[in-house]
């Protein structure tokens, strides 16, 4: 998480895996109604040890998770499955991210259930 100054809270977290859709809807503190948030797992495999080094969550409302057709979780172990990863996403995360605690303020007044 980087960080940002946010109009609202100052210098903060930045999140920038929030979807443009989803970071646009927060600022106008709009509901998604029951569909709600949802975030897609991305989890990173080193390609020569096999190990996990990194987990990732990629965050946008449920009806975008079903227009995309999107995995619930991704395991990413080599340049192509990160491709076609960003081939997936790209289109809905570009423009997007949003200030930590807008979004978490956000969760907590619409009753969406989140982990960060």
């Amino acid at each position: 998480m980087g960080l940002i100054i946010c109009d609202k809270h100052g210098e903060t977290g930045f999140m920038p895996l929030v979807s443009k859709e989803l970071a646009e809807t927060i600022l106008a503190n709009k509901s998604l109604g029951n569909k709600g948030v949802k975030f897609v797992e991305v989890i990173f495999i080193d390609e020569d040890d096999g190990e996990e080094f990194q987990r990732l969550r990629y965050w946008m409302s449920q009806k975008c998770f079903d227009n995309l057709n999107a995995k619930k979780s991704y395991i990413i172990q080599s340049d192509e499955d990160e491709i076609k990863l960003d081939k997936i996403f790209d289109p809905i995360m570009k423009g997007g991210g949003i200030c930590g605690r807008c979004f978490e303020e956000y969760m907590e007044s619409h009753n969406y259930r989140y982990t960060l």
